[in-house]
């Protein structure tokens, strides 16, 4: 195998990751956009409850690719990646859930005000 093939697998992983993350913003504030599921009067609040459970699917995903990427940073040794891998995923999750609960609301203002 050539000595470049981590890199390249890194900076797929890395791309992955960011279109992940895209995705999973664009369906909640598609979410936010479809119906209020908070106060559930506005617009349809089980299509809404669909789309953002798609969203939350890619974002599961995002945080997973994030955690590979921290495990394959080059010059670390095998504990330091795992522990890399795990923050990557505690700080993954927080970082997605808070800021899809944000789109959804952006979601939610734009399309309903």
């Amino acid at each position: 195998m050539p000595r470049t093939s981590p890199q390249y697998l890194r900076l797929a992983l890395a791309l992955l990751t960011a279109a992940s993350i895209a995705a999973a913003l664009l369906l909640m504030f598609q979410a936010g956009c479809t119906g209020d599921l908070k106060g559930g009067s506005l617009g349809d609040p089980a299509k809404a409850l669909e789309v953002e459970g798609k969203g939350v699917a890619f974002g599961w995903l995002s945080v997973l690719l994030l955690a590979a990427v921290a495990g394959t940073l080059p010059r670390l040794h095998i504990t330091q990646r795992v522990v890399a891998s795990l923050v990557a995923l505690v700080v993954g999750l927080i970082a997605i859930t808070v800021t899809g609960i944000q789109f959804e609301v952006w979601g939610v203002q734009s399309c309903f005000t």
